[in-house]
């Protein structure tokens, strides 16, 4: 365990979402782990993105900022994460926790907090879909169809299945386009397509896979394409 007295000289931000995983779970043990471990601690808990935002970029001396909450939770937060650059501690307490686990971060609190004072930094890519930054995928088509109809609600209810309940419905709606590629002297053209995925990570929309074997640290982007088929392709892609 490390020293206490070392912890002392370290700040830490903790921006929890308390609507993360439909407001369920609880990081007051790990806040007080830490506290007790003699880890300077801010905790905030935010009632809007916009408020969140503002506790990130007012930040001037945190040595980290600590994120509870889920995939959403970070994607609001990235830009003004990636402009601090201020390391990132990741407490997983969404639905789905797709980028944790693609890093295969703890969940449980007692790990996490060993991971706080023990763990080493890691850098992990991050990509950009017009301008704007993404951790897991940047997508168009069934799945941007899907993260519409996941209210707080459904996965209050549902939890990760919940997912696969918003694509069921989707499917009815969804519309078919072209793709074009572009890349390297060479182009291809996807006719009849319902949807188009760049993922950056392994995991995204509650599990699905982009790539087995891929890696949010492995410097490459992956390019996913759903053609119609059936309906059932349509509602499980």
């Amino acid at each position: 365990m490390s020293d206490s007295n070392a912890n002392q000289q370290k700040r830490i931000l903790i921006i929890e979402n308390p609507h993360s995983g439909g407001g369920e779970g609880d990081i007051s043990t790990v806040v007080s782990a830490l506290t007790e471990r003699g880890f300077n601690i801010e905790h905030k808990t935010p009632e809007s993105p916009e408020e969140a935002r503002r506790f990130v970029e007012n930040e001037t001396d945190a040595d980290f900022i600590a994120v509870a909450g889920g995939d959403g939770t970070l994607s609001t937060l990235l830009p003004s994460l990636i402009e601090k650059e201020i390391p990132l501690i990741v407490l997983p307490r969404g639905t789905a926790n797709d980028f944790a686990r693609g890093l295969n971060l703890p969940v449980d609190p007692e790990t996490a907090i060993s991971a706080v004072e023990d763990g080493e930094i890691r850098a992990v890519d991050v990509g950009y879909a017009n301008g704007h930054p993404f951790l897991n995928a940047a997508s168009i088509g069934m799945s941007a169809e899907v993260t519409e109809r996941q209210t707080k609600e459904r996965k209050r209810q549902f939890g990760a299945i919940s997912y696969a309940i918003s694509a069921w419905e989707a499917r009815r709606d969804i519309r078919h386009f072209k793709v074009r590629l572009e890349g390297k002297g060479e182009s291809r053209t996807v006719q009849d397509c319902i949807q188009l995925l760049v993922g950056n990570g392994p995991h995204y929309g509650g599990g699905m896979t982009v790539r087995e074997g891929a890696s949010l640290q492995d410097g490459h982007l992956n390019i996913s394409i759903v053609r119609a088929k059936s309906p059932w392709t349509m509602a499980t892609a």
